[in-house]
């Protein structure tokens, strides 16, 4: 709506087509910085250790250490993933808004997100906690469900039961994703026209570019040609209405004089003088 294009899932599909190198180069960019530069980190780490000769890296080693730094590796490249997360998160609406290259959108999605970040991550953890509410309700109904049939009970059926369960469970996942997926879209996107709002004052540029001030897509006024610039006319006045104005003269004031009143000057010369 902000481009000006409407709103269907046709023209969506359209209008998206038209970048999807840009906008496949930008996920690609993405997924390297955020899961493919974590994971390759680990492996690396992981083939070090196990070079190194790390005190439980063997089977027959029962030495925690091993995997006490296999799992602190883990958390911290996964609070590495999560702050790369936030600070890029903000690249695809610059990305579709402002029609910028893959990497520019990168760099411009790092300036705008400073300052929004903890917003964004607690938007990310509703989405998380929405997601499970709405998931296991209802896989948790249809494994009760299928329990209580007495057609599917025993041995012989547990293979078809399970496969139900998990059917159910992935297709709840996909439904719930289907629903909440959007939110995440569209709640990045606010926050994008608010930080621009907040840091660039957009509002006031958006205003001036429907008065015709700005040109689309810059933040500096556009001079108007000189044909084009409109001075407001005054309303006609009446004649008999219009009083004129008078200079009246000044009159000459005398000069003031201000009385002296009589001080003592005795004592010494230096008090005097003081």
């Amino acid at each position: 709506m902000f481009l000006g294009e409407s709103i269907t899932i046709r023209n969506s599909y359209r209008n998206a087509w038209k970048h999807v190198w840009r906008f496949l180069g930008l996920y690609i960019l993405q997924g390297l910085v955020i899961v493919a530069a974590p994971v390759a980190v680990f492996c690396a780490g992981f083939v070090v250790m196990v070079i190194g000769k790390i005190s439980g890296y063997a089977a027959g080693d029962n030495s925690p250490l091993f995997g006490g730094l296999l799992f602190l590796l883990f958390l911290l490249l996964g609070a590495f993933a999560l702050w790369m997360l936030l600070r890029l998160c903000l690249a695809f609406p610059v990305c579709v808004v402002e029609q910028l290259t893959a990497w520019a959108a990168l760099k411009r999605g790092i300036r705008l997100s400073h300052g929004t970040r903890g917003r964004i991550f607690v938007l990310y953890l509703m989405g998380m906690v929405l997601n499970w509410v709405l998931t296991w309700p209802v896989t948790f109904v249809v494994i009760v469900v299928v329990t209580l049939v007495p057609s599917l009970q025993g041995q012989k059926h547990a293979q078809l039961v399970g496969m139900l369960v998990v059917f159910t469970l992935y297709g709840s996942y996909f439904a719930v994703k289907a629903l909440i997926k959007p939110i995440y879209g569209i709640a990045l996107t606010i926050f994008y026209f608010d930080q621009r709002i907040r840091k660039e004052g957009f509002d006031i540029e958006w205003m001036m570019h429907q008065a015709g001030m700005v040109e689309a897509g810059t933040g500096a006024p556009a001079p108007a040609p000189a044909s084009e610039v409109q001075v407001p006319a005054l309303p006609p006045q009446p004649a008999d209405e219009v009083e004129p104005v008078v200079a009246v003269p000044l009159e000459p004031q005398p000069p003031q004089t201000f009385p002296v009143q009589d001080q003592d000057l005795s004592g010494t010369p230096g008090e005097a003088k003081a």
